[in-house]
């Protein structure tokens, strides 16, 4: 079931002047000259239960994304770690995290324009144009809530700080080595060190299948020769159901005979009923009940396996994630093509 997020509410006044005073700190020196994406500065923030990751971004005039704990950091590992043809759609779409960026005239819009007139200011050169965003997993990029404010802003003074100790030669990192940049506080007084980046914890909902008469009705069925693909992605064509609510993406499972080359079937999510996990057990049953079970079912990742594992370990039927889902992308992209708003 996706999460319901609620109206967002604008930082203050205070909230934004602290955003836009570090940000102007950080155009000035313009870490993405120096540092690529998986550079990462690793940030300690008392109070806060898990490490905050901040990565430098060198698209468009530069950028610079926080993220606030281990699962949102994943999504960044996995789009560093992106297969080839992985679609963009996919990777953006399970991004959690908040992106100060610097862009042109162009690339804000009157939010930012309302704000940048509260607060006075104003930007002449065309790469120092300064706007904030949010990404949600699941949900188009948008604004940041005021909830978020504080912590971006104390993150942005830290990682500023780190990274100027780093081009001063004062912390020599060897990021070619894995070590990371690492701010930490201790007794209130702040220092940069170099650390190992840890082995980071992912949280998956593994689902386990305990309905004997389920599984023994699917172990049943023969074998195939089909190579089924599986997935439930978010499909990048964004529903916005109020003027101040967030945009989302619908999610939809999808099963594709890669054999065959043909649909095998798809559904779309009700996102305030459907909960993931029993809609994937219940299509890829479905479908095995009446078709027998394929040759091997191939997944995107991880996270789609962490649903039907179990069931397939059960019934015998191997799972495959070397090659992804290249014809349930392929089959996306084509329907993307003929969507000129996406």
């Amino acid at each position: 079931m996706r999460e319901i997020m609620p109206v967002l509410r604008a930082p203050s006044n205070q909230q934004w002047a602290s955003l836009f005073s570090v940000a102007r700190r950080i155009a000035a020196v313009k870490p993405w000259r120096r540092l690529s994406p998986s550079d990462i500065i690793r940030l300690e923030i008392p109070g806060r239960a898990e490490p905050v990751f901040c990565s430098v971004m060198n698209e468009g005039s530069g950028a610079i994304a926080i993220y606030p704990d281990y699962n949102s950091f994943c999504g960044l590992i996995q789009a560093i770690q992106r297969g080839e043809g992985e679609p963009d759609y996919i990777i953006s779409s399970r991004q959690n995290c908040v992106v100060c960026y610097f862009g042109d005239r162009e690339d804000v819009d009157d939010e930012d324009r309302k704000v940048y007139a509260r607060l006075g200011l104003r930007f002449e050169s065309a790469d120092e144009w300064i706007y904030f965003r949010a990404w949600r997993s699941g949900f188009q990029q948008w604004y940041i809530d005021a909830s978020q404010a504080d912590i971006f802003a104390a993150s942005l003074e830290q990682a500023l700080a780190a990274y100027i100790d780093y081009i001063g030669g004062n912390v020599p990192v060897d990021y070619s080595a894995g070590e990371v940049l690492n701010r930490v506080s201790r007794e209130g007084i702040w220092s940069t060190r170099t650390a190992t980046l840890e082995t980071i914890p992912l949280s998956l909902n593994k689902q386990i299948v305990d309905d004997e008469l389920f599984v023994a009705n699917l172990h049943r069925k023969k074998r195939t020769d089909v190579v089924l693909e599986f997935d439930i992605l978010y499909f990048p064509a964004p529903i916005q159901e109020t003027p101040d609510a967030i945009p989302y993406f619908p999610q939809m499972a999808m099963l594709f005979d890669a054999t065959y080359a043909h649909m095998a079937g798809q559904y779309v999510l009700n996102p305030l009923e459907d909960e993931e996990e029993e809609i994937a057990l219940r299509f890829l049953g479905e479908y095995i009940l009446a078709h027998g079970r394929p040759r091997l079912l191939r997944l995107r990742d991880i996270y789609t396996g962490a649903h039907v594992e179990d069931l397939c370990q059960k019934i015998g039927l191997k799972v495959d994630y070397s090659r992804g889902v290249p014809s349930i992308n392929a089959f996306v992209d084509e329907i993307i093509k003929n969507m000129p708003y996406v």
